[in-house]
Parts: structure tokens; sequence; C-alpha cells
């Protein structure tokens, strides 16, 4: 996945803001995306070491990473200061297992179908793993990192 050297991903998230001027540079970030999670408690993928150039390139960037590729719902707790979001649970066939004796996520759902309800206003996102059904299974709210 990224072996080699920098790919073209980890170069656009460690970006260069060098070409803009001073009333353009973003002053907070908030959110990461990309496909296969760094942590997981999964145990159908799990961990992954191979995007873990991607994960250092974002570490003091923003609050929030969201991944999907486990077919399940996690919210992992803080780790170097980023909360991952796992929302693979969209019902593409079987659900991934969880490791229940893993203590890293917050919230881990292997049980439903769902999806990530994201309420983005300035500063902050409030997120909410919901059910087919409507139930709201997890709520929180990531704020921003300041520059």
């Amino acid at each position: 996945m990224i072996s080699g050297g920098p790919s073209p991903a980890t170069v656009w998230a460690v970006g260069d803001a060098g070409h803009l001027g001073e009333r353009e540079r973003p002053v907070a970030r908030l959110i990461a995306f990309w496909h296969v999670p760094r942590y997981s408690a999964g145990t159908r993928h799990g961990d992954d070491p191979a995007v873990d150039p991607l994960w250092q390139a974002v570490q003091g960037k923003v609050a929030l990473v969201v991944n999907g590729h486990e077919h399940n719902m996690q919210r992992m707790k803080p780790r170097d200061g980023i909360v991952e979001l796992i929302a693979g649970a969209g019902g593409h066939g079987a659900r991934y297992p969880l490791a229940e004796d893993d203590a890293r996520p917050a919230f881990a759902d292997d049980d439903h179908d769902g999806a990530l309800r994201m309420r983005l206003s300035r500063g902050q996102a409030k997120l909410d793993f919901v059910a087919t059904g409507g139930q709201v299974l997890d709520s929180s709210v990531v704020r921003c990192r300041e520059e």
C-alpha cells in the first residue's frame, strides 16, 4: 500500500501551504479520510502498519481520522491526539467481528448495519453512529486542532 517512499497521499497530507498567502492558510484542521484504518479492534483486518506513514503525516494536524475497510463501527480512544473512526458497517455483506478484550475503542459495534452521521460546524464535528433502523448507537463531539 505505502512502500518505497512517500505516497502521493502522504505528500498531500503533509502539505505545502507555502504557496498560500497568509490570509488563505487554514488556522485549524479537523478531519482526514482514507480507507484502511491504522488502528482497529477488528479481528478480520486489525491494525495496519502499512498506513503508519499517513498516520504520522497527519499527527498534530488533525483531530479526527475517518476510515472504512472493517465492516463494523468503531470510535477509538484518542491516540497521538487523534480520534479514529471506522465506519464500515454500511451493509456490504457480513459484518466483521471485533476483539471483545480490546480496550482501545471508546465505542465498538459489530451487531448492526449502519452509518456515521457527521454534523460539521465551525470548530467541531458532532458524530453519531446510527443503525439502519435509526437508533443512535454512539454520539461524540470532536473539536478542531488549533495551529
